[in-house]
Parts: C-alpha cells; sequence; structure tokens
C-alpha cells in the first residue's frame, strides 16, 4: 500500500512539472519565432532601423523606429525593472504606444500574458523584449516585438 501511495504521488508530480512547462513555454512562443529586431502588429512585421532613449527621472522613455513611419514603438519603462520583466497586466509606472495600441500602465492594463522585458540598457546599447495582448469588442490586438543592438540616448524634451 505504501508503495502504491508513493507511485500515485510521482504520477501527480510528473503530469504537474509536465503541464508547468508546457505552459511556460508556450508563452513566449512569439518571441522565439520572432526575427531579431523587428517590430510585428496587424500592418505586418516591419525592421527597426533606430532606437533613441531619453532619462525621465524614475523611467526611461524608449522609442524604436521603423522606414514605416505609422509603425514605430515608443514605451516608458521604469528603471528598477531594468533585468526583469514587467506585467503589463498589472497597473503600474509604465506606457505603451504604438500605430495599433496606447495604455498608460497606470489607468489600464492589458490581457494576462503580456509583457514589457528590458533586460539591459547602459553603453549605448539595449536588449528587450515585449509581447502585448489587448481583448476589443472590434476584435484582439496583439502587437509584439524585440531589438537588441545601439541605442542613442536623446535629451528629454
Amino acid at each position: 500500500m505504501k508503495n502504491f501511495k508513493l507511485f500515485s504521488l510521482l504520477a501527480v508530480m510528473v503530469v504537474a512539472f509536465s503541464a508547468m512547462f508546457v505552459a511556460c513555454s508556450s508563452k513566449n512562443s512569439d518571441d522565439e519565432n520572432q526575427q531579431l529586431n523587428t517590430i510585428t502588429n496587424t500592418s505586418g512585421t516591419f525592421e527597426i532601423n533606430n532606437a533613441f532613449f531619453s532619462d525621465a527621472g524614475d523611467s526611461y522613455k524608449i522609442s524604436l523606429y521603423t522606414n514605416s513611419g505609422n509603425n514605430n514603438v515608443t514605451f516608458v519603462y521604469p528603471k528598477s525593472k531594468v533585468g526583469q520583466s514587467l506585467a503589463a497586466s498589472e497597473l503600474g509606472a509604465w506606457s505603451f504606444k504604438s500605430n495599433d495600441l496606447s495604455v498608460d500602465g497606470k489607468l489600464q492594463t492589458l490581457a494576462t500574458g503580456s509583457y514589457i522585458t528590458v533586460n539591459s540598457l547602459a553603453d549605448g546599447q539595449i536588449s528587450l523584449v515585449y509581447n502585448l495582448y489587448q481583448t476589443r469588442k472590434s476584435g484582439d490586438v496583439h502587437v509584439y516585438g524585440n531589438y537588441r543592438g545601439a541605442i542613442k540616448q536623446l535629451p528629454l524634451l
């Protein structure tokens, strides 16, 4: 009887860990398939040509530019979160603006699983990724992208 309980416990643990592994690995599937240094929105996928940031006190204002002017992205990211993932499904001192999606994180959140991550910002280089979902009556919006490379600092206007 003792072996049966042990076997049952092990079986439950294997199933639980398998489910957790599948959930975690599928969360970032867009990131894994995303071409490096691109923005994807409802209009397509666009290569990022320039990146700029401004020091806004407790936050960085980061802008990513493509050749197609209306597919640019700008967001505000707290300095305290650099190196961490920011859950855009929670209220906070962040914002995101693109052609398809404009959100002030102090007032509004996005769907569960939405995130922005600035992995690093130092010495004129940045590494970031974002994956954002919004459910609307007119249809869901999904924007995502990543950038790893040079970034120029601009004075805050």
